[in-house]
């Protein structure tokens, strides 16, 4: 895999448990900010529009009693002159009256005025008076003598210092004698008695009459100069603002839609203090990201340094280090993992030696094989070469056969894998001069033996097939032919080189040739030339072996490349075997 393309376990881990940390925790956050301002929101609703109705049902008993009580005092006929001087009937007036204002959440003035406007009975020493002026009526008085039968509401502005005070609604009956109104019985409800009424609520509150003129309130800021609603507050929603101040209103109707009950609650306390917590818990947020994100990375640094150990081992094993030494003392899977990959590569290193060692003797039994087949071949050439000596030269007949029995020892001597190249030189001539011999004047041959090259060990009988191929395919449309070694030492390795100026080789066979020695094939008619390829492949590698150039009618070149080896060798140049003197 790309190494810039691979991504880390750490980092993945890592990742991991910021996303599993940081994204519950945003939610959760999210979730309980949210949660807790959709709670207090509502609470503020809910308790806002629960005081307003409750607020409009007091107001509904409140003038419903006193609707009731002003009935129960007029039911009945009066002499207001009489009055003055009944205690008795002033004593029940009063009983009753006490009786509202102790049940009344509202709490109202009593008067009981004559037809003249004096104050026959009253629950304050200090009486609003409504005055008359000759027969006209004023005020609510009026209201009263133009609608006898219903109970007039009325509303009178107080106005002190050319101010607007208050407005006090007042509920009033008329007091019949005889069929002819003998007086009044008035409920005073003022500003400050139903202001009262709000105070015992929890919120604050404005109370309007349908001319929108405010009855009672609680926040001044909600009258203007004429004594009537700001229009922020009617022509707003739910929430608004006003002067710099959030309010939440609540509106309910009371005593059938002639007065209007708003209540209030003042929020901008709230929404600052849910704003400073959303940046505080902003803030924790942040800090809390970067707390996650360093234990996050420790966390992942001291979990995944076992992997990194594991991934190292791997690494050499796959460079080909099997003595890489995994210690993991984590008392988890990954110990038993690193004991396992312990085992392995014993087992592997065990194995692989074992399987070079097996490598190693079928190498070596291959090359004693291949050793063993110039034997018949190269016995064969002698033997018919000796024969026909028998018959022309009795006497060098001996001389040939000890040239014979030396090259024979030398040749199936499998103590000796690999000799000096001058001593293989030396057993090589013992070969050539049997062939000069054989061919008289019509063959010859030259060596040119560098000294570095001389003293390098090189596999035994590396010249002889080689010479013997010459000479085989050399004389076949020449009448002479001449054989030359070389030997030289170049970028430290050993190049020899085996020459005829012989037949050559056509081209077509010459491409057949270099491809089974590149395939190190063994083929009929060339095999010394392929056997020797093979056996240096085999003890070297395949970095080296033979060449073959060639051009027909003028002779062919055989180049052998080999390592420069300053001991003997079998299998190898780090190998020993015993070689033997020429």
């Amino acid at each position: 895999m790309d190494a810039e393309k691979r991504s880390s376990f750490k980092d993945e881990i890592r990742r991991a448990l910021i996303a599993h940390a940081v994204t519950p925790v945003f939610l959760v956050t999210l979730l309980c900010f949210f949660s807790i301002f959709f709670i207090w929101r509502h609470a503020i609703v809910t308790d806002t529009r629960r005081a307003s109705a409750d607020l409009a049902g007091d107001l509904d008993r409140s003038f419903s009693e006193g609707e009731a009580l002003l009935d129960n005092v007029t039911g009945r006929e009066i002499e207001m002159d009489e009055l003055w001087r009944n205690a008795d009937q002033q004593s029940l007036l009063y009983d009753q009256m006490y009786r509202y204002r102790q049940n009344c959440p509202a709490a109202a003035e009593f008067y009981l005025v004559d037809s003249l406007m004096r104050v026959a009975m009253s629950s304050n020493k200090t009486a609003v008076v409504y005055p008359k002026y000759g027969d006209v009526y004023w005020g609510v008085m009026r209201e009263v003598a133009e609608h006898p039968d219903q109970c007039a509401l009325y509303y009178d502005t107080q106005i002190r210092n050319n101010v607007i005070a208050g407005v006090d609604t007042v509920l009033c009956r008329p007091v019949r004698h005889r069929g002819q109104i003998s007086g009044f019985a008035l409920l005073q409800y003022g500003s400050q008695s139903l202001q009262s009424l709000i105070n015992r609520h929890s919120v604050s509150g404005v109370v309007i009459n349908e001319y929108g003129h405010v009855v009672a309130s609680t926040i001044p800021v909600f009258t203007d100069s004429n004594g009537r609603v700001r229009k922020e507050l009617t022509g707003s929603g739910s929430f608004f603002t006003m002067d710099g101040e959030d309010y939440f209103a609540a509106s309910s109707p009371a005593i059938g839609g002639k007065l209007t009950v708003f209540a209030l609650s003042q929020i901008t306390t709230v929404q600052r203090l849910a704003f400073l917590g959303g940046s505080f818990l902003v803030l924790v947020f942040f800090f809390l990201i970067l707390f996650i994100y360093a234990s996050a990375k420790r966390i992942a640094e001291q979990k995944t340094k076992t992997i990194g150990q594991l991934l190292t081992a791997f690494e050499e094993a796959g460079s080909g280090n099997l003595d890489y030494c995994l210690d993991i003392r984590s008392n988890d899977e990954f110990e038993t993992i690193g004991f396992s990959y312990e085992k392995l590569m014993g087992d592997m290193k065990r194995l692989i030696a074992r399987n070079k060692e097996q490598a190693r003797e079928a190498i070596l039994s291959e090359i004693h094989q291949l050793e063993s087949q110039f034997n018949p071949h190269f016995l064969y050439n002698t033997l018919e070469t000796i024969r026909y000596m028998a018959m022309q030269d009795p006497a060098a007949t001996d001389e040939m056969i000890v040239w014979l029995a030396g090259l024979l020892r030398y040749s199936v001597n499998s103590s000796i894998g690999s000799v000096q190249l001058k001593e293989d030189v030396c057993y090589t001539l013992n070969y050539l001069k049997i062939q000069k011999c054989r061919f008289g004047r019509a063959f010859n041959f030259v060596f040119e033996i560098q000294p570095e090259a001389a003293r390098c060990y090189v596999p035994k009988l590396v010249l002889e097939p080689i010479i013997e191929n010459c000479i085989k395919h050399g004389f076949e449309r020449t009448g002479s032919l001449t054989v030359q070694v070389a030997a030289v030492v170049e970028d430290n390795r050993l190049l020899i080189t085996v020459t005829d100026d012989g037949a050559g080789i056509p081209p077509d066979q010459l491409e057949k040739i270099r491809g089974w020695l590149r395939e190190r094939k063994t083929e009929d008619g060339h095999i010394g030339l392929n056997n020797v390829n093979r056996r240096i492949w085999l003890m070297y590698g395949e970095d080296y072996g033979l060449a073959v150039d060639s051009t027909e009618n003028a002779g062919t070149t055989v180049k052998i490349t080999l390592p420069v080896c300053d001991a003997p060798t079998e299998g190898g140049c780090e190998s020993n075997a015993a070689s033997a003197a020429c």
